[in-house]
């Protein structure tokens, strides 16, 4: 608990998302120095199952709004005392509730890697347009990032953004465009992925002609996004 409050509490939120089989026992630590045994033992605290495990805690927390473990907690988990599923089925999207509970998985080795669960939630928690478009584009905007580009960027391909993620169009022009009701849904998850990277620059711009791309790039997206959206994250940064 010591070290527990003293590396990873520094926040004093008592929330405890280290995997289970991250807590080595103190007995057979002590045994596996005494037979030079220690530090093999020790390289298996750090692997990609454990990360997957802190990752499923973080995103049940996102979407519950409370905490998926406290120390104690974990610490009856490792032993099956307590049970977290109460909490991860307040999840409302089935998608994302069944990939958290297989994350968070007390076997590690039931744990499925990031890749696995990118495939397995394709056209699921992750809409398919993530894979054919919006992954590649965002990773040839960082290649170049910093924020004027970005937003420079942004404003200047949102026909192409449009084309590619919410309309059937036979003219660029955005007055023209007609948006497939089918794919809108999808559609405007990716967007707002694309709106929050747009955001995260606002606020760092250096240049006054940066800026004002910035507000003409929030009046283009305000028509494709929930009223809810327009308040919580457009207008504070208008």
């Amino acid at each position: 608990p010591a070290e527990y409050y003293y590396y990873f509490n520094a926040s004093q939120r008592n929330v405890c998302y280290l995997a289970p089989e991250r807590f080595y026992d103190q007995t057979r630590m002590r045994n596996d120095i005494n037979n030079d045994t220690f530090s093999t033992s020790f390289g298996k605290l750090g692997t990609s199952a454990m990360d997957i495990f802190s990752l499923g805690c973080i995103l049940a927390e996102l979407f519950t709004e409370q905490p998926l473990f406290t120390l104690t907690q974990m610490l009856d988990y490792r032993t099956d005392g307590y049970d977290p599923m109460p909490i991860v089925n307040k999840i409302v999207d089935i998608d994302i509730r069944a990939m958290v509970a297989s994350m968070i998985d007390r076997d590690p080795s039931k744990r499925h890697t990031a890749e696995q669960y990118l495939d397995e939630q394709t056209g699921k928690a992750f809409p398919s347009c993530f894979y054919t478009f919006l992954l590649p584009y965002v990773q040839k905007i960082l290649k170049e990032f910093s924020p004027d580009f970005v937003v420079y960027k942004l404003h200047r391909d949102f026909s192409y953004i449009i084309n590619s993620l919410l309309v059937e169009n036979n003219n660029t022009n955005e007055n023209s465009m007609e948006i497939d009701e089918e794919k809108s849904q999808e559609s405007s998850q990716c967007l707002l992925i694309l709106l929050s990277l747009a955001l995260s620059c606002m606020r760092k711009l250096k240049h006054l002609h940066s800026r004002l791309l910035a507000l003409e790039l929030l009046r283009l997206m305000i028509p494709l996004v929930d009223d809810q959206i327009i308040l919580d994250r457009i207008l504070p940064y208008v």
